[in-house]
């Protein structure tokens, strides 16, 4: 049973990705809260915003003082690098192109509170002018019956968080009110995986492992994905495909054509004008579309984002059983992916009993029920399944000539780097163990496979750090278990993990690793056996550990075995299977 808590006050907001910018701020929406402590300075245009996080102290100067024909002195004095909007529904060309003035490179506009979008000044303008001119038609004679013969407006409502969390509220006691559907029962189950991309993620091959294993048992499986399946965000598709699994994308309306696609009736009035209502209503419409056409016997979601929006979903369009997927520490954790209606939804879909919700690992199940103010017990701790027999340890043939490839000696000890590049991996920290353990290890060298945000970043440090040619930055690579299987060590420096593949793919493959305690990295090892442990932000000890690791080579093999071993033991893909269909049935 869940505990209700209140939802939280102010609530939880992510700061907006100003790190080191200087951010002049068109304030047009006082009302609307924003977080802009990550800014190194701000300027206000118009007025300062009630609810403003992260600024002790900034200027405000007048909207026309910034639309004279000479400028602002006090915003060219300023010496603008990012332009902030807020919000979308007040985005004005003429505004916009005088802040630009100043020499911005990008811009933030503001959606709803937790939600903005990231563009160039040239893209931003073109938005702006396409706004006010839907907002000019709007106003014309004759407006308003034109919007009605077309079923959308022309000048499109922005929604607040208010209304957000009205619009979750109306959903969930509707489902509440609602017989419950029967749960599923039949030995061939109709099943919709539901995420944003297929990209080259943990998450994203749990879903693969999980989805083609219950095709070949016989249920009927279909992937969609409510983001992009274009490039690298599709990495997955083709083996799903070939594993006789459907995969689609479900399209994202726009806001200004919103409306309810299906048959009058089909969802309940009020439920429908909440579902137009809310900030993701763009996503959740052609979701709600889809499963009212498929009526699967289960919507299994996966990651935040989409858990909210195919809860939701899942659950107007009366789906007997919904399973939320997390993966990680709550996003407590982590401010970028943080959405101010996240806690408060997620309250109100664990309230209904058609819904299930996993996490891969005990630790993060805790984070979220303490997050959620929910019990433990609520939560299903279904671990990630790894086919050890798929990655075995490469011969001593494979790893001589695969080391001499990368021009790597069998005397140098070689440590491998498997992560994306971004905040919640650390990799500055990666960087640093590897600077440090070089002082004693004339022979080190490294590896990092994976791409990122912090991409630049990190490699500009490497080379600060005097690390040279010692550490390669490979990208993303098809061949990353064998390239994983060449190193004498593995390293993870994250501050968060749910439970990582790496972990399993390193004993697997039996090459040591050296990780920090995060989240549920400990349940993926066996500490002292198979892997060392440090403190998250405890460089020195990492470094420490991956010397006495390559002083030892007795030690790392003994380790590797215990490694391998432990993985065939506990992470075989049949429990995780079994488990997760459990799910779906109770």
């Amino acid at each position: 049973m869940t505990t209700a808590a209140a939802s939280p006050d102010p609530p939880e907001l992510a700061p907006l990705p100003l790190r080191g910018e200087r951010a002049l701020v068109l304030v047009a929406d006082p009302s609307l809260p924003l977080d802009l402590g990550q800014a190194e300075e701000v300027l206000f245009v118009g007025a300062r915003p009630r609810d403003c996080r992260g600024v002790a102290d900034a200027r405000v100067i007048a909207g026309r003082d910034l639309l004279r024909l000479r400028g602002s002195k006090h915003a060219r004095a300023f010496g603008a690098t990012t332009v902030v909007v807020s919000s979308l529904a007040h985005l004005g060309a003429r505004s916009l192109g005088a802040a630009l003035r100043y020499g911005a490179r990008r811009v933030l506009v503001v959606d709803v509170p937790g939600s903005y979008l990231e563009l160039l000044p040239r893209s931003a303008l073109a938005l702006a002018g396409l706004i006010g001119g839907r907002r000019r038609l709007a106003r014309l004679p004759g407006a308003a019956l034109a919007e009605r013969a077309l079923g959308w407006r022309l000048a499109a409502a922005v929604p607040d968080l208010a209304e957000t969390q009205r619009a979750a509220e109306v959903v969930l006691e509707d489902a509440a009110a609602r017989a419950r559907p029967t749960a599923p029962s039949p030995a061939a189950l109709s099943v919709v995986h539901y995420l944003g991309s297929l990209s080259p993620g943990g998450a994203e091959r749990q879903l693969s492992y999980l989805a083609a294993s219950s095709q070949a048992a016989g249920h009927r499986v279909e992937v969609w994905a409510g983001g992009s399946l274009a490039g690298s965000a599709g990495h997955y598709a083709p083996a799903l495909r070939e594993a006789g699994v459907a995969v689609s994308l479900v399209g994202r309306a726009r806001r200004g054509l919103l409306r309810a696609p299906w048959p009058r009736g089909s969802v309940p009035a009020e439920v429908e004008r909440a579902l137009l209502a809310h900030a993701t209503a763009p996503q959740l419409i052609p979701l709600v579309q889809r499963l009212l056409e498929h009526r699967p016997d289960v919507l299994h979601c996966w990651l935040d984002d989409n858990n909210v929006i195919g809860g939701l979903a899942g659950l107007a369009a009366g789906v007997p059983r919904v399973v939320l997927s997390t993966r990680n520490v709550s996003p407590l954790h982590f401010p970028r992916l943080m959405r101010p209606w996240l806690r408060a939804t997620y309250q109100g879909l664990l309230a209904s009993e058609r819904v299930a919700v996993i996490n891969n690992s005990h630790a993060g199940a805790r984070d979220y029920a303490a997050w959620t103010g929910t019990e433990f017990e609520r939560w299903r701790v279904v671990h990630n399944g790894f086919d050890a027999a798929a990655c075995p340890p490469l011969s001593p043939v494979a790893r001589a000539r695969g080391r001499a490839a990368l021009e790597v000696g069998e005397e140098d000890f070689l440590v491998a780097g498997v992560f994306r590049l971004d905040f919640e991996k650390r990799p500055r920290d990666f960087v640093e163990v590897l600077a440090r353990a070089s002082a004693q290890l004339p022979r080190l060298r490294a590896i990092h496979l994976g791409e990122g945000p912090l991409a630049e970043e990190v490699r500009d440090l490497a080379r600060e750090r005097g690390l040279g040619a010692r550490l390669r930055f490979l990208g993303r690579r098809e061949d990353a278990w064998t390239l994983l299987g060449l190193a004498d060590a593995s390293l993870l420096t994250s501050l968060g993990e749910g439970l990582p593949n790496v972990a399993l793919e390193s004993q697997a493959l039996e090459v040591p690793l050296v990780l920090t305690d995060a989240g549920g990295s400990l349940e993926a090892v066996d500490p002292e056996r198979s892997a060392l442990v440090a403190e998250i932000g405890d460089v020195e000890g990492m470094a420490s550990q991956i010397v006495r690791l390559a002083g030892d080579p007795a030690a790392r093999r003994a380790m590797g075995q215990a490694g391998r071993a432990w993985v065939e033991e506990r992470f075989g893909l049949e429990r995780m299977v079994e488990r997760t269909l459990a799910c779906y049935r109770s």
